[in-house]
């Protein structure tokens, strides 16, 4: 990696470690880092690579916000329907359902799962940082990423 790409990560992995950015900003600079170190030999003013990363970042999330919201659509006209859109016959909202918990579960890794397992039943951050004796801020984030990768691995 050269010294522009990892000054430029340096400056966005600052930012997230200090622990005060939303949820989604906090998103948008991982996706950011990922595509920064995803090219390590890129050259540039590092922080302008940084503004591009974090640009391309927003772009990309917003494109998964607009085609999950688009998908949700579709899901919420299956499940009044009874429709899973291919299984004749079905139980509807609750096949759906269980096709969903199954895929994210095959797709998360077991710290997601158990966030999601909280989140499944009702809970809130507040139910997750007690299950994960964390405090109620870090479950907030923890619980956005979780569901966010969630809505990745099933669309």
């Amino acid at each position: 990696m050269n010294n522009d790409v990892t000054e430029a990560v340096l400056r966005l992995q600052g930012g997230l470690m200090s622990g005060r950015l939303q949820p989604w900003r906090a998103e948008q600079t991982e996706e950011a880092l990922n595509a920064l170190l995803a090219k390590p030999q890129r050259t540039g003013v590092p922080f302008h690579l940084a503004r591009n990363a974090l640009s391309d970042a927003r772009k990309k999330l917003q494109r998964r916000s607009d085609l999950l919201a688009d998908r949700a659509a579709e899901i919420d006209v299956m499940a009044e329907t009874g429709s899973t859109g291919g299984a004749p016959g079905a139980g509807g909202y609750e096949v759906l359902r269980r096709e969903v918990i199954d895929t994210v579960n095959r797709r998360s890794t077991p710290a997601d799962r158990e966030i999601l397992a909280v989140a499944l039943e009702g809970g809130t951050a507040g139910d997750v940082a007690a299950a994960l004796g964390v405090d109620y801020d870090i479950a907030k984030v923890r619980l956005s990423r979780a569901r966010s990768r969630a809505r990745a691995a099933w669309v």
